[in-house]
């Protein structure tokens, strides 16, 4: 019989014993088989408004401790034994020792979020071109011409945004993990590091951290930041459920979907969207489909996928690997290696369409 603790906030979890078992209640089995934690609803946060501080000492908060607590053993297994993450240093950035209780500003732009139903399917790829094309090209809206963009890898243990941008991570993030508050503006602006196109860019950690180094609190005060000194953010998330994913979706003006149209792909790709979907249901989201030779709009399969993933299908990018590998090697994106490809134009005229 397993001991359970009660919460305040309902989670989703499954136990090691069998993956396909998904509880979903308000309380927390203990003992026994490890815990994975998919989805975990915290106290709402306003995105337009003030951080309530005291949502950090929420059932949920303690939920995802006992969480980690339970996946220790589980944890040391992949990143061997844990060391703390203060003690991970930052050489490169100085962020200020203590950060201002600041009035949160005014949010003024707009939240595009990159996901993927499985790995090797080019989202990162797509997320570091999109923000490109957000950076230099033209949009529809009122700033038309070069828009202010940021680019941010949330995927904190194998992200390669910076790799892709022939960047060396400077500890931003890390230091931003580090702070003993929630960040403000002054301290996401000195994490940020500046491409030569203009693009701000918020790169992972060289070495990879824990996914639950990062919570919902601090996720929101770094949207605050960025929301509010660029037109345009796009996130390349982890491939991977995590519990501060609330402050993201919240605040979204678009999901980006990437998959090929496999059969697995497609299943991976509901499941995921479900998830998400849980935190808002009437998440805006958009279709990009990849590794696809062709386009097969002339074909019942988009429309059948379209409704399988209850999103639509706007956008095929055309299938270049040697473009792709040759981009990638450079660490200079297709975008500015070569901007006359079809895979570029495909995704300049999403930018473009999006507007800023």
């Amino acid at each position: 019989m397993k001991e359970r603790t009660n919460v305040s906030e309902p989670f989703t979890f499954r136990t090691m014993r069998n993956p396909k078992d998904r509880i979903v209640g308000n309380e927390v089995p203990v003992g026994g088989d490890s815990v994975v934690t998919l989805a975990l609803h915290r106290t709402s946060i306003d995105p337009e408004g003030p951080i309530p501080r005291e949502a950090a000492n929420t059932g949920a908060a303690k939920a995802v401790d006992l969480l980690v607590e339970v996946e220790n053993d589980q944890r040391a297994e992949i990143f061997g034994p844990e060391q703390p993450i203060a003690a991970m240093t930052a050489p490169d950035i100085k962020l200020p020792a203590t950060v201002q209780n600041l009035p949160v500003p005014e949010i003024a732009g707009r939240l595009y979020l990159v996901t993927r139903a499985r790995g090797g399917v080019g989202a990162t790829t797509f997320a570091v071109n999109l923000a490109l094309g957000l950076c230099s090209g033209k949009g529809k809206g009122k700033g038309k011409g070069k828009g202010r963009a940021a680019l941010v890898d949330l995927d904190l243990q194998f992200g390669t945004v910076a790799s892709s941008l022939d960047l060396v991570d400077r500890g931003g993030l890390l230091a931003l993990v580090q702070l003993p508050q929630e960040p403000d503006s002054m301290a996401v602006g000195a994490a940020l590091q500046r491409h030569v196109s203009g693009l701000s860019v918020l790169p992972a950690p060289r070495r990879p951290i824990p996914l639950d180094a990062l919570d919902g609190l601090r996720i929101a005060s770094i949207l605050n930041a960025l929301l509010a000194s660029h037109d345009s953010v796009v996130v390349d998330l982890p491939p991977a459920l995590v519990t501060w994913l609330e402050p993201l979706l919240r605040r979204a003006t678009k999901v980006f979907m990437v998959t090929d149209l496999a059969v697995p792909s497609i299943d991976s790709a509901r499941r995921v969207l479900d998830v998400l979907r849980e935190d808002r249901a009437d998440l805006p989201v958009e279709v990009v489909i990849t590794k696809e030779r062709k386009p097969l709009f002339g074909s019942k399969l988009p429309a059948e996928v379209a409704t399988a993933l209850d999103a639509s299908i706007g956008h095929w990018l055309s299938d270049d690997p040697k473009l792709v590998r040759s981009a990638l090697d450079r660490g200079e994106p297709v975008m500015a290696s070569s901007p006359t490809s079809s895979l570029a134009r495909s995704i300049r005229k999403i930018a473009e369409d999006l507007g800023i």
